[in-house]
């Protein structure tokens, strides 16, 4: 007996405008037979579901949380005061302010992980983008069944403004991604040097490597050397 294509979910914490990685997997998937749904983030003046190549989108509502309380900016480069005044501010923002970050990021999550139960059906696949979407998946898959796939395109507790957050909290950042990926069915990444620090990070093996890539129309072409080239230059930081 043949078995009805997946359904394959691709969790994103962004709008679906400019995700490269997000739309060639899509696309791929959508092509080989998976009945795919990006769910993002909705944005003012888009649509709730598009019909694109080979796969829907729907965008959902990220709901506000504790608007009342402060919201702390992730640390720029000399955004803070010499002297007395800006060490207090700094010791402020990376205890207390880092704390109401964290608690809203906790009750943004569930909520909106809610929002998306109440309106989307169940997947055989939840693909996971980030930390954010890696919690949803984990969550989603608990609510109805099926797998997760961690895609961790990037380091994130190394990336951007993420790497310039106190260390105590980069730690806590580092777990709380070792505890949801490590409950993930497969991790994958974008080369075998990510792939490296990642296990390292996570403490589990990376089960593939899906390197960004033009979508391919022939699939039984063979890659070229440009195609599969790698970079290690993130490598260095870690050893």
């Amino acid at each position: 007996m043949r078995h009805a294509p997946a359904r394959v979910a691709i969790l994103i914490n962004n709008t679906y405008v400019a995700d490269a990685r997000a739309w060639k997997t899509a696309v791929s998937l959508g092509r080989a037979g998976y009945h795919v749904t990006v769910i993002a983030r909705w944005g003012p003046g888009l649509a709730t579901t598009e019909q694109l190549d080979h796969h829907t989108v729907t965008r959902i509502r990220q709901p506000e949380v504790l608007r009342w309380l402060p919201s702390p900016s992730l640390p720029e480069t000399g955004d803070d005061p010499s002297g007395r005044t800006g060490g207090l501010r700094r010791r402020l923002r990376d205890t207390v302010g880092r704390g109401v970050q964290a608690l809203r990021y906790l009750r943004m999550s569930r909520a909106w992980t809610k929002i998306i139960a109440s309106q989307v059906d169940g997947f055989d696949v939840w693909q996971a983008e980030s930390v954010i979407t890696l919690s949803q998946a984990v969550a989603l898959r608990r609510h109805f069944g099926g797998l997760v796939v961690y895609d961790a395109n990037d380091i994130d507790s190394e990336a951007g403004r993420m790497a310039r957050l106190p260390g105590p909290w980069k730690q806590l950042l580092r777990r709380h991604e070792r505890r949801l990926a490590r409950a993930a069915d497969a991790v994958g990444t974008v080369s075998d040097p990510y792939a490296q620090i990642l296990e390292r990070i996570l403490g589990r093996p990376v089960d593939a490597v899906v390197r960004n890539a033009a979508v391919v129309e022939d699939l039984e072409a063979e890659a070229t050397a440009d195609e599969v080239e790698r970079s290690d230059r993130f490598v260095r930081q870690f050893e």
